[in-house]
C-alpha cells in the first residue's frame, strides 16, 4: 500500500479528508460490541459522511480530475498533508482527537502541495501511558509500538487466536485506547437514532442464539471484517466475549457450540471450556 504507483501509474496526488464522528452520544452497551468507525461508516446510507462523499466525489468529475479510491497508508497520508499528528495509541488526532473517519483519492492531476508538517513524531507528554495501559490484550507495549497481532481489532478477523492453541479473551471490538485519552474529550450533542432498534438485541445470550438471517439482516452491516461467509467469524467472536465476562455463565453455550457445523467454532468452543472458572 505505501507504493499507490504501482497500482495505479496514473495517478500524480493525493487527496485526503477527515470528518469527526464524536459528536453523538452512543449508548450502552454499543462499546463493548460495535466500533464507533463501525457505526459511522460510509458503507451505510443514512450517515451524513455517506452524501458528503458522493458529493464531493462528485465535485472532482466536475471539476476534471480522474479520482480512484484505493488502499494506501492513510494515516501517514492525513499526516503528512497536515492533518494530524501521531499520539502514543498510533492514531492521529486532528482538532477533534483521533474520532475521525480518513478519506483518500488519488487523482491524475499533479496538485500543488503547500509543505505544512513541521513534526511528525508523537505529541503525547512524556508522562502519559494511559492508552497502554488500557490495551486488553497488550497490543500496546511502549509510546508508538504496537503489536498488530495481538490487537482486538485484528483478533476479530480470526475465527480463533493467532496462535491457535491458546484462546484470546477479546471484546466482540475494541475502542479502549481511544477512550481513555484525555484528548478525546466528549462532545456528545446527538442521540445515535439506531439504538433503540438495536440495543434490545445486545447482550451475549440473544447475540449468540441469533440466527444467520436475522445476524445479516441486522447486524453484519456494521461490521466490515465480516463478510456474507463469515458467519462463524462472529460466533467465534462471542465465544471470545463471553469467556470475558465471566465465561462460567456461558457454559451451556460452549457445550452448544461443541456441535456446530463449523471447524472453528467447535475450536473456540473447546478452548472456552478448557478456561478455568
Amino acid at each position: 500500500m505505501a507504493n499507490p504507483k504501482k497500482s495505479i501509474p496514473w495517478g500524480n496526488s493525493i487527496i485526503v479528508c477527515l470528518e469527526e464522528y464524536d459528536k453523538y452520544h452512543i449508548p450502552d452497551p454499543f462499546d463493548d460490541f460495535i466500533q464507533k468507525f463501525e457505526l459511522f461508516d460510509d458503507r451505510l446510507n443514512y450517515p451524513k459522511k455517506h452524501e458528503n462523499k458522493e458529493v464531493f466525489e462528485s465535485y472532482l468529475k466536475q471539476i476534471g480530475l480522474r479520482a480512484e479510491e484505493v488502499k494506501i497508508p492513510k494515516r501517514w497520508a492525513a499526516v503528512k498533508a497536515g492533518l494530524g499528528k501521531f499520539r502514543n495509541n498510533n492514531f492521529i488526532y486532528g482538532n477533534h482527537g483521533s474520532w475521525v473517519t480518513i478519506d483518500t483519492w488519488i487523482v491524475d492531476k499533479e496538485l500543488i502541495y503547500e509543505k505544512t508538517l513541521n513534526n511528525i513524531r508523537c505529541i503525547c507528554p512524556a508522562n502519559c501511558n494511559l492508552c497502554i495501559k488500557a490495551c486488553p490484550t497488550g497490543a500496546l507495549s511502549a509510546p508508538m509500538q504496537m503489536d498488530v497481532t495481538r490487537c482486538n481489532a485484528y483478533l476479530t478477523y480470526k475465527s480463533v487466536s493467532a496462535s491457535g492453541n491458546k484462546l484470546n479473551y477479546s471484546q466482540c471490538i475494541c475502542d479502549i485506547c481511544q477512550s481513555v485519552c484525555p484528548v478525546n474529550n466528549k462532545n456528545e450533542t446527538k442521540s445515535f437514532k439506531e439504538s433503540l432498534l438495536l440495543e434490545k438485541l445486545f447482550n451475549l445470550d440473544c447475540i449468540f442464539t441469533m440466527d444467520e438471517s436475522t445476524f445479516f439482516k441486522l447486524l453484519q452491516p456494521y461490521y466490515d471484517n465480516i463478510d456474507k461467509d463469515s458467519f462463524s467469524i462472529w460466533k467465534c467472536n462471542i465465544i471470545k466475549s463471553m469467556v470475558t465476562n465471566k465465561a462460567k455463565n456461558y457454559v451451556k453455550y460452549f457445550l452448544l457450540a461443541l456441535n456446530d457445523s463449523d471447524k472453528n467454532v467447535r475450536e473456540t468452543a473447546k478452548l472456552a471450556l478448557d478456561v478455568k472458572v
